[in-house]
């Protein structure tokens, strides 16, 4: 089975503040996080994080306590690569994590893009982001997209296939199946 999330920011205390998170500290928050992924996903499945794992470079070695089959891990603008492949390889996991800025998977036989930042969505396919935290859970075809917090200085654009965020504030701090996710872009079909 495949699982899909992003933008933990573990060890992020302000992230509590800015997206209104339920929690009283990073401890409480990232406790949960942990215990919402380890029962969700198990030694036959793949897991898709889709960036913002922490803000603290050391609660990388978090990865080592998820079981999965595959991770594939893209990148994040709080992600740090060089740091990230020097844990992976420490915890021995090298070969069972793929790093990349952004890739194609298969849901159901319809290509799916994974991107962390939604301006970066596929016009040939519906995308998969993070990086939104709460603020919409899809985007429909023809709609108007803007850069979140200006991290980059793009123009607006409008949407030619539907973006579903997968970001662990819109779907109770845990990872979502691969058969919510294509229940959720059905939602998004004109």
């Amino acid at each position: 089975m495949k699982y899909f999330t992003s933008d933990t920011h573990f060890g992020h205390y302000n992230i509590i503040k800015y997206c209104s998170r339920p929690f009283a500290s990073t401890a409480e928050m990232d406790a949960v996080m942990m215990a919402n992924l380890q029962p969700s996903i198990g030694e036959d499945d793949e897991l898709y994080f889709l960036g913002d794992w922490a803000m603290n470079v050391l609660l990388y070695a978090q990865i080592k306590n998820i079981r999965f089959k595959h991770l594939y891990f893209i990148l994040g603008n709080h992600d740090r690569p060089t740091k990230l492949g020097a844990q992976l390889s420490l915890d021995g996991l090298s070969d069972k994590v793929t790093v990349a800025k952004e890739m194609t998977t298969n849901l159901d036989g319809r290509p799916i893009h994974l991107v962390h930042r939604p301006m970066e969505a596929s016009d040939e396919m519906a995308t998969l982001c993070g990086h939104v935290h709460e603020k919409w859970l899809c985007q429909r075809p023809g709609a108007l997209i803007t850069e979140y917090k200006n991290h980059q200085k793009r123009e607006p654009r409008i949407l030619k296939q539907p973006i579903l965020n997968v970001g662990v504030d819109m779907h109770g701090f845990r990872p979502i199946s691969a058969a919510r996710v294509i229940e959720l872009l059905d939602s998004t079909e004109p």
